[in-house]
C-alpha cells in the first residue's frame, strides 16, 4: 500500500464533473478541475485555470442573469453545503441537437473551511440526474393522462404528502402542502371524512389493504369522486404509515349513473310492453273471438277477422321478443 497516494490522480479520474474554486472577494479564481468538468464545459485546464470564474463562464443560456451571477452567494453566507437544484445542460455543444442531447445536472457547493472556519476553497460538483428528472416528467405524465397520484401518511411525524397529480385531481396549488387540518375543507360532507378516516383506521389496525371512493370539492369547488387505494407500511412490526395512489373517477362514476338511468328506462319501456300495449292488444284478439263465436261472418268479414287477427298476434310475438330481451339485459347486470 503507497504511504503518499497522490490525491490527485483520483480527483482527475473521477467521473464526477468538479470544480475547485478560491473566492477573492467578488472572484472567484479557478484552482483546478478534473477531467470530468473539462469534457462537460469543452475546455481545456490550460483555459481556464487561474482565471475568474464567470470570466470563463459569463453567462448560461438556462439561468436568468441574476441568478447565474449570485449563484455562490449562499455557501459563502451560511459556510455550508449548499445544494442549488437542478441545473440544464446541452452536452454535447454541437450546432445541431437533439432532445436526447439535454442533461441535467444536480448541483452542489462545498466550502472547505481553514481552523479559523473562513473559506478556504469551494469545490463545486455536478451529479447527472437526467435519468431521474425523465423518469419524474413521465411518471408527471402519465398522472395527468391517467388523471391518478401518488399520496403517504407519515404516521410517526403526522404529516402527509402529495404529488402534484393528486394535487392537480383536487385543484390546488402546487406549493400547497397538504395536512390534516388544511384538508378538511375538501371533502364534501363532514361524512365523506368521517367515513375515510375510519376506512384508514381500519386499514391499519387490520393491516390490510385502503381502498374507497370518497367525494371531495376542488379547491376550485368542483364536486368530484376519488378512488383511494392504499396499504400500511410496517417496520418492525409497527405500522410507520401509509402509502398508495388516489384517482379521478368522477368521468366512469358519472357514466355508471348514466348507465343506472338506462337501465331504470329500460324497465319502464318493459313494463310499459308487457302491460300497457299487451293489455290492449289482449282484448283486441278477445273481441275477435268474440265475433267468430257468436256471430258467423261472412267472407269478406272473415277476411279482415284474420288479417287483423295476424297482424295482433306478429305484434304479440313482437312485443314477447322485446320483453325478453330486456329480461336478459336485467338478469346480467344483477
Amino acid at each position: 500500500m503507497p504511504i503518499n497516494f497522490d490525491y490527485s490522480q483520483l480527483f482527475r479520474a473521477l467521473d464526477l464533473p468538479i470544480i475547485i474554486l478560491y473566492p477573492d472577494g467578488s472572484e472567484f479564481v479557478i484552482l483546478d478541475a478534473n477531467n470530468a468538468y473539462l469534457d462537460l464545459v469543452c475546455k481545456s485546464l490550460e483555459e481556464i485555470q487561474g482565471k475568474g470564474y464567470f470570466y470563463c463562464f459569463p453567462f448560461s443560456p438556462y439561468v436568468n442573469h441574476h441568478n447565474w451571477t449570485t449563484t455562490f452567494d449562499t455557501v459563502l453566507t451560511q459556510k455550508k453545503t449548499v445544494n442549488t437544484g437542478i441545473f440544464t445542460w446541452l452536452f454535447p455543444i454541437t450546432e445541431v441537437s437533439t432532445p436526447k442531447d439535454i442533461r441535467y445536472f444536480d448541483i452542489t457547493h462545498s466550502p472547505v473551511l481553514d481552523k479559523d472556519g473562513e473559506i478556504v476553497f469551494i469545490v463545486r460538483s455536478l451529479k447527472d440526474v437526467t435519468k431521474l428528472v425523465g423518469d419524474r416528467e413521465v411518471l408527471l405524465e402519465a398522472q395527468q393522462t391517467a388523471q391518478f397520484g401518488y399520496w403517504w401518511i407519515n404516521l410517526e411525524k403526522n404529516s402527509m404528502y402529495w404529488t402534484n397529480g393528486l394535487k392537480d385531481i383536487l385543484e390546488v396549488e402546487q406549493a400547497f402542502k397538504p395536512d390534516f387540518e388544511n384538508t378538511k375543507v375538501l371533502y364534501e360532507t363532514i361524512g365523506d371524512e368521517i367515513a375515510f378516516l375510519e376506512a384508514i383506521k381500519a386499514s391499519i389496525e387490520n393491516r390490510m389493504e385502503l381502498k374507497t371512493t370518497i367525494r371531495v370539492r376542488t379547491g376550485k369547488g368542483n364536486l368530484r369522486q376519488v378512488l383511494v387505494i392504499g396499504k400500511p407500511i410496517i417496520f418492525n412490526n409497527i405500522c410507520i404509515g401509509l402509502n398508495g395512489i388516489a384517482r379521478d373517477i368522477t368521468e366512469v362514476h358519472g357514466f355508471i349513473d348514466r348507465l343506472k338511468l338506462l337501465d331504470n328506462e329500460l324497465l319502464e319501456i318493459e313494463f310499459q310492453q308487457s302491460h300497457m300495449i299487451r293489455g290492449p292488444l289482449s282484448r283486441i284478439l278477445g273481441l275477435i273471438d268474440h265475433l267468430r263465436t257468436f256471430r258467423t261472418p261472412d267472407r269478406a268479414t272473415e277476411n279482415l277477422l284474420s288479417v287483423i287477427s295476424d297482424s295482433a298476434e306478429e305484434l304479440d310475438d313482437i312485443i314477447a321478443a322485446i320483453v325478453n330481451k330486456t329480461q336478459i339485459h336485467k338478469d346480467s347486470n344483477r
